[in-house]
């Protein structure tokens, strides 16, 4: 799957016949030649290469574009207040393509920010984009996010416009999950009309530009059955999309935020501990991510509420190794932490009291999103 935009339209692929390992004969074909045609109608272009012609079929599915404009902010506190230049960026994750679009300068700042601008972004299987509040540094053209929220588009499918509130969280130095501020935007809806989106996706319902009710261009009774095939088997290429859709950051792993994000948008309500407990149950490596194969056996598993079902005798051996390792490095952990603590007891004649007044100082510092605590400030609190 590749995608094709104006930026790009006039290139080429490159097309290798091989043999082995060995090149036997290369050639090109032009993108626009993959996009002639009627939408999802399958064509054929003829590729001409020294010793032979090759035939290659192709069709494409049309993108539809998601306007997003009205977009204001409220009840922005602490460093959020107070940026320079406070920017709005949303980005949409597809099967082959990542778009990212960005507001210009807000035309007033502060607690309530507001942007005029008009984002246009294509969109073909997606159905969550995100946003985030950014300072954006026009002289190195940087930007440093602040907070990020969600946006589930399925009722902007179906109703072809939608109004949004998005609830943007911020995580501090100390892990926690802080509010720093809602954005409103305006969704419209545009595409080729009776061709239903999300495209190509079979694990949530899909709408068409035509009607206001579900059009399912196949049956769809979960996620799960969702990623079967016609025999009723798995679908090796449609659980790796899965994975990828909730691989957010595309690094090759599901950490305990893309879990808690996707849930969200599920409109399932689950604390850190839950998502914690999930994470642990298929933690095989002990770096708190879960890779493919642990996702994969998940989904093939007849039973995955079942915590035996990683019963693979690779994955039992690893786990039993990170769970030693990890009490070792908890007993050092704790057994440092009280050598220290009692020592600074001992030689500063702290009593509990100065303690919890110190602790105090450190979460109102990572509540306003400061990036350290400075001696003043500490000392100040302190006092």
């Amino acid at each position: 799957d590749f995608w094709i935009d104006p930026t790009n339209w006039f290139g080429f692929f490159s097309v290798q016949l091989f043999r082995g390992d060995d090149v036997m004969a290369e050639g090109k074909l032009r993108l626009l030649d993959c996009i002639q045609g009627s939408e999802q109608e399958k064509t054929s272009s003829i590729v001409t290469m020294p010793s032979s012609d090759l035939e290659i079929e192709h069709s494409f599915f049309e993108a539809g574009f998601a306007e997003i404009s009205n977009i204001r902010a409220f009840d922005f506190e602490g460093d959020a207040a107070e940026l320079t230049d406070p920017r709005i960026m949303i980005r949409s994750k597809g099967k082959c393509h990542i778009n990212i679009n960005m507001t210009g300068e807000a035309e007033c700042k502060g607690a309530d920010p507001k942007w005029s601008d008009k984002l246009a972004l294509p969109v073909v299987d997606e159905y969550i984009i995100s946003v985030d509040f950014c300072e954006y540094d026009e002289v190195t053209g940087v930007s440093d996010c602040i907070g990020t929220g969600a946006i589930n588009i399925l009722p902007l499918y179906k109703d072809g416009k939608i109004d949004a509130r998005v609830d943007l969280k911020q995580q501090t130095a100390l892990g926690e999950t802080i509010a720093i501020g809602t954005v409103f935007m305006s969704l419209s809806f545009s595409g080729p009309r009776g061709v239903s989106f999300p495209r190509d996706e079979r694990a949530v319902p899909s709408y068409s530009t035509e009607k206001n009710d579900t059009v399912p261009e196949q049956p769809k009774v979960s996620a799960v059955d969702g990623i079967r095939n016609d025999e009723g088997e798995w679908n090796d290429e449609d659980i790796r999309r899965s994975f990828q859709l909730i691989d957010l950051d595309s690094n090759g792993y599901i950490g305990a935020a893309e879990i808690r994000h996707v849930l969200i948008m599920m409109g399932e309500h689950v604390s850190e501990e839950e998502v914690d407990m999930m994470i642990s149950m298929l933690d095989t490596k002990g770096d708190g991510q879960i890779g493919y194969p642990q996702f994969k056996a998940m989904v093939e598993s007849e039973d995955p509420a079942n915590e035996n079902f990683l019963e693979n005798e690779d994955f039992n051996c690893i786990k039993d190794s990170v769970v030693t390792q990890r009490r070792a490095e908890e007993l050092e952990k704790t057994s440092k932490k009280r050598e220290v603590l009692s020592r600074i007891a001992g030689t500063c004649n702290l009593v509990k009291g100065d303690v919890t007044r110190m602790w105090d100082v450190l979460r109102q510092r990572a509540f306003s999103s400061s990036s350290k605590v400075t001696h003043d400030s500490f000392k100040l609190g302190y006092n």
